[in-house]
């Protein structure tokens, strides 16, 4: 599952950073590039619910594997895209294909029990950021070789993927597939499930800490240019260092999920996102800019797959699916949001502002927090 999930990412980091070069060479202007970068997350967005659902009907080994051969067929057609339309489109399969997330989510949903849920969701959550972080390395090796054998190592991750999930994936879902079949893609029970307690509460958070988080995350590089004129590499080196604590942030978060509920790790989580803004408002160098990220990048670390955790532990079996890809899907608003908020704050009051408006947001989602009970289960189980 974890190997799957790092192969999907390799074949997405690949191509990000070769984008803008190849759009270039097709003759897309600065808008048309924006379109592009925005086709995917849009697409992945939609996908993320549509998958997950799906999935909750039809299994989740099929709709990964279906997935991934939707992101290889993409890949391909970004290879040899002759036109700014086919890059497009290229980019728009390869955001829905990537909604396969969402199911690899639901799956180790399903193959675990609540006390390890929150661990195999920071297995997940590892495995993706490797996956991200490899990507570009191997960009770099066959860059030179062409935009086509560029999208063809993509695709060949993305087939390879597919093989390894289904072959060696097993069944996930225990219970009567023709009860599951069934079952209607009813939007009001969808919204009903949300509405729930203590879900909403769960979302609520969500929906408070992502903006903050990404608009953070999106003002970053060019904050501290202005506080202490930093430059392109020493931002790749900063943008390293935040991933790689991220990664070992979610593997440990395994082993903290044993001693403490929940609850504990998501207040633990807000509370290092929290010191890490304070701390870069006062960041007067490059060292100290390190340090500042390193309990900011160890909050998202712990923050996100405590968050999907308690999601999946709140849904009825039927729903696993449904809900994961609805919170992810809900997730892709907020990472339109947060950086057009931060943004604006940034440039027309000042460029700490940003950094505030996350140290508040976090503060508020904590205080939510407490709302959530120490022990949760589905409304099924209760």
């Amino acid at each position: 599952m974890c190997t799957v999930t790092a192969i999907d990412m390799l074949g997405y980091g690949i191509i990000v950073p070769i984008l803008p070069f190849y759009a270039e060479t097709l003759g897309a202007s600065a808008v048309d590039l924006a379109v592009i970068i925005a086709a995917f997350p849009l697409a992945q967005s939609l996908s993320y619910a549509l998958l997950g659902r799906l999935s909750d009907r039809f299994g989740r080994r099929r709709l990964i594997v279906i997935g991934l051969a939707i992101s290889a067929a993409s890949y391909v057609a970004f290879g040899f895209a002759s036109s700014f339309s086919t890059l497009l489109l290229s980019r728009v399969g390869a955001g829905f294909g990537a909604g396969t997330f969402a199911v690899l989510q639901a799956f180790a949903a399903d193959m675990t029990d609540d006390k390890q849920r929150t661990a195999a969701m920071g297995y997940i959550g590892a495995s993706y950021g490797v996956g991200l972080m490899l990507g570009p390395v191997l960009a770099s090796l066959t860059f030179g070789l062409g935009y086509s054998v560029t999208g063809l190592a993509a695709a060949l991750l993305a087939i390879a993927g597919a093989l390894l999930a289904g072959l060696c994936l097993p069944r996930s879902i225990h219970r009567n597939d023709c009860q599951s079949r069934q079952q209607p893609l009813a939007l009001r029970a969808w919204l009903g499930a949300y509405a729930s307690w203590p879900l909403s509460v769960v979302v609520i958070i969500y929906l408070i800490t992502l903006p903050a988080f990404e608009g953070v995350m999106s003002m970053l590089a060019l904050f501290l240019e202005r506080r202490i004129s930093l430059g392109v590499q020493g931002a790749g080196f900063l943008w390293a260092w935040a991933g790689l604590i991220t990664i070992l942030s979610r593997v440990a978060i395994g082993r903290w999920s044993a001693r403490f509920d929940d609850r504990a790790i998501l207040l633990a989580g807000l509370g290092l996102l929290l010191s890490g803004v304070a701390l870069l408002v006062e960041t007067t160098n490059f060292w100290f800019g390190l340090l500042a990220v390193l309990p900011f990048a160890t909050g998202y670390g712990l923050v996100f797959p405590t968050l999907s955790s308690l999601a999946s532990k709140l849904a009825d079996d039927d729903f696993k699916g449904s809900i994961l890809g609805g919170f992810l899907f809900l997730g892709g608003g907020g990472r339109v949001i947060g950086p057009i908020i931060a943004g604006l704050a940034f440039e027309r009051i000042g460029i700490d502002l940003p950094m505030l408006l996350a140290a508040v947001s976090f503060a508020l989602a904590a205080m939510v927090t407490l709302a959530i009970p120490r022990q949760v289960r589905a409304p099924s189980q209760a």
